[in-house]
């Protein structure tokens, strides 16, 4: 009899080996979520996270349907390239990636590619990282916007446009435009510069722009989740189970 259960032993391994290693692979190869590592609609004031040029302004003005709230950060900084607003993070957890969405409020005389008055760029850079991830706009011609960078294309969308100026220059129709950048990082602090660029780009008065409703999330890819964990748990189980039979 043991040597019969031996050998039954001995030529079920392999299948035991393959079951393993199945189990395995679909613990590991489950969705990943993602965690929100900072948000602020700035509603209850400036995050201590938050830093560099700008202010606290009210977006009351805006009709609801621009999805803004009554406050947003307002960046109206002059220089090419200007001085960031910055969300400064630390102690973020294993990863591979940061997906950044925000608001963008384009202020006023924002130029966009227009060969005369721009080019006019809005910028995220990550750190001191050579990557830049920019979001070309005019308000000037609306409808006809362009996006460089390497993100899809449909990520970004205009929210709210109504022709009307809520900015300081009301010669200049204002829009909200919602943005999704996703970065490729690992590193446990990332400094978020936000600001403009270009040689068309004045600042002050004449052009600014505002960010809102911002969340930054980042993978947990590192780290299975608790499901994946308890599959592989319950096939390890079951291994050993089987073994002592």
């Amino acid at each position: 009899m043991k040597k019969n259960g031996l050998s039954t032993f001995k030529k079920a391994s392999p299948m035991l080996t393959a079951a393993l290693a199945l189990f395995i692979l679909l613990a590991f190869s489950l969705p990943c979520s993602a965690a929100v590592v900072f948000t602020s609609d700035f509603e209850l004031g400036t995050p201590p996270e938050l830093s560099g040029a700008g202010s606290r302004v009210s977006v009351a003005g805006f009709p609801v349907a621009a999805g803004l709230g009554g406050y947003a950060w307002q960046n109206t900084s002059a220089g090419n390239p200007a001085t960031p607003t910055t969300i400064s993070l630390t102690g973020l957890a294993a990863h591979t990636w940061l997906r950044v969405s925000f608001d963008f409020i384009a202020f006023d005389s924002w130029d966009g590619l227009n060969q005369t008055w721009g080019p006019d760029y809005l910028n995220l850079v990550i750190g001191a990282s050579a990557a830049q991830y920019s979001v070309i706009h005019s308000p000037a011609s609306i409808e006809d916007h362009q996006v460089s960078g390497p993100f899809d294309n449909s990520s970004i969308g205009r929210t709210f446009s109504d022709g009307t100026s809520y900015g300081g220059n009301s010669g200049w129709p204002d829009s909200v435009w919602h943005i999704v950048f996703q970065i490729p990082h690992a590193a446990g602090t990332a400094d978020l510069n936000f600001f403009a660029s270009g040689s068309g780009w004045q600042g002050g008065s004449d052009e600014s722009f505002g960010l809102d409703n911002i969340v930054v999330q980042t993978d947990t890819a590192a780290v299975p989740e608790p499901s994946a964990m308890i599959l592989l748990g319950s096939g390890l189980i079951g291994l050993l189970w089987f073994r002592k039979r």
